[in-house]
């Protein structure tokens, strides 16, 4: 997580935009760059796609949340904690799917060292945001917070990979710098998990794949190739 606006916990869990609908296959690759410093929504990496079934089923996979975030600074769990609970309650990132998943990101993409002090600062603000003031396009309360978090905290920018040759044809994916691109290519009823481009594994396509929106995209990625989006 890094703390960009599209960041999230410290915030830049990552930045999603849609797959383009079209008749001819189209490649997308944007820029998901931060708008203020907390948005939780970037991939973070994996180490690979888990093998998916070929009958339909999918096969998820989870991190153990305990030896992830197991030997953090008590403060920083607790300021994961509050700002993943804000997050829940206020429905403000959909793709958490609980607050252990949220602070499991949270911890995973705040950085040590000089970085904690302010992202626990600004943690524990935006945590203490109404949801009306959180779903804002800034947060005057917690200006200071955000000024001083050091933009040598920030995670790198992420970009969205997208295509479309069509309704029962496209893909969904993220590279980021210093990380393997990792995509989910949907083709009929077969979705294909990419890592640079090389198959990892593949799971029955969902109907409607290419007209979900892009969480509901991301749940399918965790559920089918292990992607974190």
């Amino acid at each position: 997580m890094s703390t960009d606006t599209d960041a999230t916990a410290g915030t830049d869990a990552t930045a999603g935009s849609e797959a383009t609908a079209g008749s001819d296959a189209t490649t997308d690759t944007t820029s998901a760059g931060p708008t203020s410093t907390t948005e939780m929504t970037a991939p973070t990496s994996t180490d690979g796609a888990t093998e998916a079934t070929t009958d339909g089923d999918t096969d998820a996979t989870t991190e153990d949340t305990d030896s992830a975030t197991g030997d953090l600074p008590p403060e920083l769990d607790a300021a994961c904690e509050s700002l993943c609970e804000k997050f829940i309650a206020c429905d403000w990132e959909p793709q958490y799917r609980n607050v252990d998943s949220c602070k499991l990101d949270c911890a995973s993409n705040t950085p040590g060292g000089m970085c904690i002090a302010p992202a626990v600062a600004l943690y524990q603000c935006v945590g203490g945001l109404t949801c009306e003031e959180l779903v804002a396009e800034e947060w005057p309360s917690c200006a200071a917070e955000e000024e001083a978090f050091p933009e040598a905290c920030g995670e790198p920018d992420c970009q969205n990979l997208s295509s479309s040759g069509g309704p029962d044809s496209c893909s969904y994916g993220y590279v980021c710098p210093n990380a393997p691109a990792q995509e989910i290519a949907c083709e009929g009823d077969t979705c294909t998990c990419l890592v640079d481009g090389e198959a990892m594994g593949t799971c029955g396509a969902s109907e409607g794949f290419c007209d979900l929106e892009p969480y509901e995209k991301a749940d399918i990625a965790f559920e089918c190739c292990g992607f974190e989006f």
